[in-house]
């Protein structure tokens, strides 16, 4: 578009001399942002392969046994106290009363157990599958060998092909939880070629202590409408069906509320942990979610697609707090869904190395984007706090209310609220095809607001903030930033043009800053302009620097005006310190129109 020229202001934006030394400019008072606090585990190495029996755990060093360690014999020590107890082994026929007249069957045990007893069973590979439906607890060896394993038929797997998250319809499971009661799982593996454990309209709560679920199928564990205490478990290698359905290593459901300490959950299929639905309620605290993989290349629908982190969906909630979202492949961590909104509040958290979904954009084809993110708000209130986001692909933070996918999967993604403090995002990497790269991208209608933000070292641009598919009449994309620096924005060799811009704000969105640094930007530090639906971009900007850039300011609207918007900001160092050349603006969108 062509821009009038516009009077500058020669006290409020200040061009400083090629000869200016940047350190000594920045070190007065106005120019020096505070820094974000990052997560109190940033350094540390989550081991990623630790044996069989084994996870570790958030900020320890080395791997650590799920639950207790085996005992020299084959009984468990330590017995609980505070209930009758009756004896599970392997070929006995007693009935249960020592251990040395046991019975033969853990279900036997539950069925003809007294009220609030415990089942103690030995080591050794149970075959049976079992139906807990009353305040009768079980107590194994230990994690790696007390095994309940049962095998279904090929017919009897069928029925989880069409079975729902809810659990509603009729399936087979290696443990199903139902019926009144608290009771304790504590120290036993389940393994089984259906569902891990199916915790179902539980009335009473359930606790999982020292459990380790592997190689089940379509779910590792499935809560629904039931209330469940998860303390220091490992969900590991979940499969998808034989129809490819699901294969996630948990998901809560219909109003759940789950509490999750110091566990682990790795090489899933689909998503690592998930949950869904208004009135479910989920909190964890030290949680690792790692290497969630993606659906088979023979799967009918989504092959070699998903293998996400978290995801937060429809109406639920989460609360988490040292969390680690690790090596997954195409998103992090996920907030998004239909009203009501889904919620998501979290503190000292990690989302590193989420890998690209190199097939997204052939399966949805109104996609030209590989997800890869680090952590996506798309319909969903987020409210975080110690947060980084590193060495993730396409896009280390995504924040949209983009219509069309979500009314393409049936959903309303009518509103996105993103506040965050103490967040840094950094080391974005291009996805597959050399494309991106991105710090942050807002767009559509979602408000984002930060209070001390780094966002370094990332390519294409660091961040950018725009209305798109949608009208400005409708919503507007706004950003507002506090305590802000956007350094070392390079280009990525995919992309088409030379870019490597600090900020930009384009298309009808709003931003809002104060106390800012955008420093050795490859292209633009900062880039205000582009129309949208006759709705120019705005902006604010107080009390900042910009240097070392090719091109300090680039304004391309009539809308800014250089003494009302521009306030105590430095402009200096650049190629070219401020213009109103019609440069190209990037472009990023989740749909190929």
């Amino acid at each position: 578009m062509a821009c009038e020229t516009q009077e500058q202001s020669t006290t409020d934006v200040t061009h400083a001399g090629t000869d200016s030394d940047n350190e000594e400019v920045l070190d007065q008072p106005g120019f020096a942002p505070a820094e974000p606090e990052l997560p109190t585990f940033s350094n540390w190495e989550l081991v990623k392969d630790c044996p069989d029996g084994k996870m570790p755990i958030l900020g320890q060093d080395g791997c650590h046994t799920v639950g207790r360690v085996c005992p020299e014999g084959d009984w468990p020590e330590d017995l609980p106290s505070d209930g009758p107890l009756l004896y599970v082994k392997i070929g006995g026929s007693g009935d249960g009363s020592s251990p040395e007249n046991p019975l033969g069957s853990i279900q036997q045990a539950l069925d003809e157990a007294l009220p609030q007893s415990w089942v103690i069973v030995a080591k050794g590979i149970y075959d049976e599958p079992l139906v807990s439906s009353r305040d009768v607890s079980i107590r194994g060896a230990c994690a790696t060998e007390t095994l309940i394993n049962p095998v279904f038929t090929d017919e009897e797997q069928a029925l989880l092909d069409v079975l729902s998250l809810e659990l509603k319809e009729d399936f087979v499971a290696g443990v199903r939880v139902q019926g009144e009661g608290d009771r304790v799982f504590e120290d036993i593996g389940f393994q089984s070629n259906a569902i891990g454990i199916s915790i179902v309209d539980v009335i009473g709560t359930v606790t999982l202590r020292g459990v380790w679920v592997r190689e089940a199928v379509l779910l590792g564990i499935g809560v629904a409408g039931s209330r469940v205490e998860i303390d220091s478990i490992a969900v590991t290698d979940v499969q998808p069906t034989l129809a490819g359905t699901a294969g996630a290593g948990m998901y809560s459901v219909l109003g759940a509320t789950v509490n999750v300490i110091s566990s682990y959950f790795t090489r899933n299929c689909f998503i690592g942990f998930g949950m869904k639905d208004q009135g479910t309620q989920v909190t964890a605290t030290d949680l690792i979610v790692h290497a969630s993989s993606p659906y088979p290349n023979n799967h009918p629908e989504f092959a070699g697609s998903y293998g996400w982190g978290i995801q937060v969906f429809d109406g639920s909630s989460f609360s988490g707090e040292r969390i680690l979202s690790e090596d997954n492949q195409g998103a992090g961590f996920v907030l998004s869904g239909a009203a009501p909104l889904a919620e998501a509040n979290i503190d000292d958290v990690v989302v590193r190395g989420t890998t690209p979904d190199v097939n997204f954009r052939n399966i949805y084809t109104w996609s030209g984007v590989e997800m890869g993110f680090g952590l996506e708000v798309w319909g969903g209130r987020m409210t975080m706090s110690r947060v980084l986001l590193e060495g993730n692909h396409t896009a280390g933070m995504l924040a949209t209310e983009t219509p069309l996918p979500c009314s393409l999967a049936g959903l309303n993604c009518d509103e996105t609220f993103v506040d965050a403090t103490d967040l840094t995002i950094r080391g974005t990497l291009p996805d597959s095809r050399g494309y991106y790269g991105i710090g942050m991208a807002v767009f559509d209608g979602a408000e984002v607001n930060v209070e001390r933000i780094r966002v370094a070292d990332n390519s294409y641009f660091g961040i950018g903030a725009w209305d798109g598919f949608r009208a400005p009449a409708e919503t507007t994309t706004a950003i507002s930033m506090k305590d802000l620096s956007i350094v070392n924005t390079t280009d990525s060799e995919g992309n088409e043009g030379s870019f490597g811009d600090g900020l930009i704000v384009a298309y009808g969105a709003s931003a809002v800053l104060e106390n800012f640094i955008i420093q050795n930007n490859s292209r633009v530090g900062l880039l205000v302009g582009g129309e949208s639906s006759r709705v120019e971009a705005t902006g604010d900007f107080h009390v900042g620097a910009l240097s070392g850039n090719i091109i300090g300011v680039n304004l391309q609207t009539a809308e800014l005006n250089f003494e009302a918007n521009f306030t105590d900001v430095l402009v200096y160092d650049n190629d070219v310190d401020i213009n109103q050349d019609e440069v190209e603006i990037p472009s990023f969108s989740l749909l190929d129109l």
